[in-house]
């Protein structure tokens, strides 16, 4: 074999071996955590992960988005879920849906509330999963408003 035709396979042997070696990257470890303020509105993306110094929150995924889309005429407005997680210090990751119209989630210390998801639907177009946006805020549990923990689901 000539050099030019075994540099190739050496090449691809080396990238191979590589990403075999690295595996696939940790769901919400893979960036920098977003510093977040109790009471102050937030977004993650798919992956992401927001602390206020004891408690982190992470954005594992867009479960159902059934929402009436923009300029068309439904029976119901819809709605949309996402599971987030909820880690308190070194604790475990805590999984919960939280649902549009809002619905909230409660750590012994904080209640996190899901206020937004966009992009808002629009007929004929399906949005990629990273496309998607969460605005949520967390606030103090004894200052927490809306829906009560007990409405959510773990998943």
């Amino acid at each position: 074999m000539t050099l030019n035709r075994i540099t190739p396979l050496l090449l691809g042997s080396l990238v191979w071996t590589a990403c075999s070696v690295a595996g696939p990257a940790a769901p919400g470890g893979g960036g920098p955590e977003q510093r977040v303020q109790a009471g102050r509105e937030f977004s993650l993306r798919l992956g992401e992960v927001a602390t206020t110094g004891t408690l982190r929150v992470g954005l594992d995924a867009v479960l159902s988005d059934s929402r009436c889309p923009k300029g068309e005429r439904c029976i119901t407005a819809g709605e949309a879920s996402v599971r987030i997680w909820l880690q308190q210090g070194d604790g475990p990751r805590m999984p919960r849906e939280l649902r549009l119209p809002p619905s909230s989630a409660q750590t012994a210390d904080h209640d996190v509330q899901l206020l937004r998801l966009e992009p808002y639907p629009v007929t004929g177009r399906t949005p990629a999963p990273g496309d998607y946006v969460a605005t949520l805020v967390l606030r103090p549990a004894s200052t927490a408003q809306g829906t009560s923990a007990a409405q959510t689901s773990p998943r």
